[in-house]
């Protein structure tokens, strides 16, 4: 004769639990992920903001001119627009360039809503100060400065510089 195996199965409330664990883990790290993509999209837009600032350093010094570069808060979003005293420079170019994952904006640790530099055609940016720009509306957290407080150079760091 043959002996019949009992197989048990899992019961309802067994698989409840497993497939609510499995979907709390899952919230967990998708959270996590967006974080992470957030903070990815920061740094990005950040250093393209640095690196079309220096492609602006680069156009003043070539065609001897000056160019302004204005860094606003509207609608708890970061831009920057240029303009030019040549009248013929970057025409249909002048417009808002948002500046993503950027919520708040600071000049020497003071919080401002828009920060006014100035690239002479000598390629020097003015006023000399450091900027920061947040990742969360408060000053708090995730921060990329640049410091702009020597001529001619700029340097990007995620710690605050000192003010020299």
């Amino acid at each position: 004769m043959a002996k019949k195996i009992k197989v048990k199965a899992f019961t309802l409330v067994e698989i409840c639990i497993a497939v609510s664990i499995l979907g709390l883990l899952a919230g967990i790290i998708g959270w996590h992920l967006v974080k992470m993509a957030d903070l990815q999209q920061f740094r990005k837009h950040v250093g393209l903001f640095m690196t079309n600032l220096q492609k602006l350093q680069v156009i003043a010094l070539s065609r001897r001119c000056d160019l302004n570069v204005k860094i606003f808060q509207r609608e708890g979003q970061c831009f920057y627009t240029t303009s030019s005293d040549e009248p013929l420079f970057l025409r249909g170019q002048s417009r808002d360039v948002l500046i993503k994952g950027v919520h708040s904006l600071s000049k020497n640790d003071s919080p401002v809503a828009e920060i006014d530099l100035i690239i002479s055609s000598g390629g020097r940016i003015e006023p000399l100060e450091k900027i920061g720009f947040f990742l969360s509306h408060t000053q708090a957290g995730e921060a990329i400065w640049l410091d702009l407080s020597t001529p001619l150079q700029m340097k990007c760091s995620n710690e605050e510089p000192a003010i020299s």
